[in-house]
C-alpha cells in the first residue's frame, strides 16, 4: 500500500509505558473498558495478502457480496485487531470501510488486569490508529468514526467469600432472565462465575483473583469483577 502519511509512531512513549502503582491500580482503575471496536470509510489498503491473516468472500443477495480482510498490528506488544470491507453489488464496489478492535485495559496495563478509564482510552486511541495505518487508511476523521462495540466492566474490592457472595446472588428470582447459571468457569482458571441473562446479552459476576491467580500481576484477593456482554 502506498502512503504518504507518516510512519507510525514510537511506541516507546504511549501510554502503556506508565508504570501505575498498587494503589492505582486497585483504588482509581474501579470501572473502565474491556473492549472497543469501531468502524470508517477508508482510502486505501494493504493490498498485500500476507499482510493479512484472513480473507473471506460472502455473497449477502443475488447480486451482492462482501469481501474481507482480517489481520492485526501490535502496540506495545498488545495484539490490536484489524479489518477491511468491501461491499459490492452487480460487480461495482458500493462501500470500502475499515474496522480496529481492541481491548484499552490491555494498552494501558499489558502484564496486569486492572480496567482503563475513559480518559486513558481516549489518549491511547491516536496510537491505535497510526499504528492501523500500517493496513488501512482512514478516509474519516476520529471524530466520524462509528463505534460498534464497547464493552465496560466494574471491579468491587474487598469481598470477603466471593464464591459465597456469587453463590448467593445465583438464588436471586430473575424473572425477565431466561439464563441464571453458575458454575466454575474452565475458561476463567475455575472461577467461581453467576451468569444472568439471554441469548442477546447477558452479564457475569465472577472471582476475578481466582481467575487471575498465578500471573505475573493477578488481582488483589477479593476482587470480583461485573462483566456485561452483548452477543456479535
Amino acid at each position: 500500500m502506498v502512503d504518504s502519511r507518516p510512519a507510525a509512531p514510537d511506541l516507546r512513549g504511549s501510554p502503556s509505558n506508565r508504570k501505575r502503582t498498587p494503589t492505582e491500580s486497585v483504588v482509581a482503575q474501579v470501572v473502565g473498558l474491556d473492549r472497543l471496536s469501531v468502524s470508517f470509510p477508508i482510502w486505501a489498503y494493504e493490498a498485500s495478502p500476507e499482510a493479512w491473516d484472513r480473507r473471506a468472500i460472502a455473497s449477502v443477495g443475488p447480486d451482492a457480496e462482501v469481501r474481507s480482510l482480517m489481520g492485526s498490528v501490535k502496540v506495545a506488544g498488545v495484539r490490536v485487531m484489524v479489518g477491511m470491507q468491501e461491499r459490492y453489488f452487480e460487480g461495482v464496489l458500493q462501500q470500502r470501510t475499515g474496522k480496529i478492535e481492541f481491548n484499552p485495559s490491555r494498552i494501558v496495563d499489558p502484564e496486569g488486569c486492572s480496567l482503563a478509564t475513559l480518559q486513558e482510552a481516549s489518549e491511547t486511541f491516536p496510537v491505535i490508529v497510526q499504528a492501523a495505518e500500517q493496513l488501512v487508511c482512514a478516509e474519516a476523521d476520529v471524530p466520524d468514526y462509528r463505534v460498534t462495540r464497547l464493552d465496560v466492566a466494574r471491579d468491587f474490592h474487598g469481598v470477603d467469600e466471593p464464591s459465597t457472595l456469587i453463590r448467593g446472588l445465583a438464588s436471586l428470582h430473575r424473572p425477565y432472565a431466561r439464563k441464571n447459571l453458575i458454575h466454575a468457569d474452565p475458561k476463567k482458571n475455575g472461577a467461581q462465575t453467576i451468569v444472568v441473562g439471554g441469548k442477546q446479552s447477558s452479564v457475569r459476576l465472577y472471582d476475578k483473583a481466582e481467575e487471575t491467580k498465578g500471573r505475573d500481576k493477578p488481582a488483589e484477593p477479593g476482587t470480583v469483577r461485573w462483566d456485561p456482554r452483548k452477543r456479535d
